[in-house]
This record gives structure tokens, sequence and C-alpha cells, in this order.
């Protein structure tokens, strides 16, 4: 019995664990699900007819090792895709609803004053115009009266 223990925790390290499914530790998940299932087909107590399970346990054990560590993974990158996402999704509503409508505002509000000053310039000028005509109107009048 002593051996069997030992084989349930000799499992501790990740590459250990894969060493178990003869994979590398880069390996695909679906690759250690499948090579798991395999194993545990193979060495299962039913299966076997004898009531030594310590194999089965050291092959559930090293897959329980690998899926902790996957879905640590899987959570981080999870957690880390939805901080991406709100920080995002945070930029997406601040664009839209100061930098927009400010910015919309501010350019508006500068078409508007930039109309006014356009249109007092050309009433300016159109007085100017106007000054100028009557002078060379009076000139006329005058010059035709000598």
């Amino acid at each position: 019995m002593a051996d069997d223990t030992s084989l349930v925790e000799q499992v501790t390290t990740l590459e250990e664990a894969y060493d178990v499914f003869n994979l590398g530790v880069n390996s695909d998940y679906d690759d250690v699900k499948v090579c798991y299932h395999k194993l545990a087909r193979k060495h299962h107590p039913d299966k076997t007819g004898n009531g030594n399970c310590s194999k089965f346990q050291h092959i559930n054990f090293a897959f329980q090792v690998i899926t902790t560590r996957n879905d640590k993974e899987r959570k981080k990158h999870a957690r880390a895709k939805a901080e991406r996402e709100q920080k995002n999704e945070e930029w997406r509503v601040f664009r839209e609803e100061f930098l927009n409508d400010k910015l919309f505002e501010v350019k508006t509000e500068e078409v508007k004053e930039a109309e006014k000053h356009r249109r007092r310039l050309q009433r300016k000028e159109d007085a100017h115009k106007k000054r100028a005509f009557r002078r060379l109107r009076k000139m006329n009048a005058c010059s035709e009266t000598l």
C-alpha cells in the first residue's frame, strides 16, 4: 500500500503531470483530455478487474493538476479580457459622449462665431462699397454740373 500512495503523491509539478500522459508541457488541453480518457479507460479498476486502483488514481491526479492550471489560466485570461473590454467600452462611451458631443458643440460654436464674423465683415465691406459708390456718384454729379 505504501507504493499506492507514492504513485499518487509523486505528481507535484506540471511537467510530471504531462509526463504521465507522455505529452509535452506545451500540449493542447484537448490532447491531454484525449490521452486522459484513453488511459483512464485502460486502467480503470472495473475494467482491469483488480482492486488496485493506484495507477488510475495517479492518472486522475495528473489530470487534475493540468486541469487546475488550465482553469486558472482560462480565468486569468477571461479576467484580463473582461478588463480590456471594460476599458474599451469606457473609452468608447467617453469618446461618444464627451469628445464627439463636446467637439461637435465646440465646432458648432466656432462655426457660428466664424459665420457671425464673416457676416460682420461682409456688412462692413458692403457699407464701404455703398459709401464709395455714393462718393463716386457725387463726383460724377459734380463733374457734370461743371
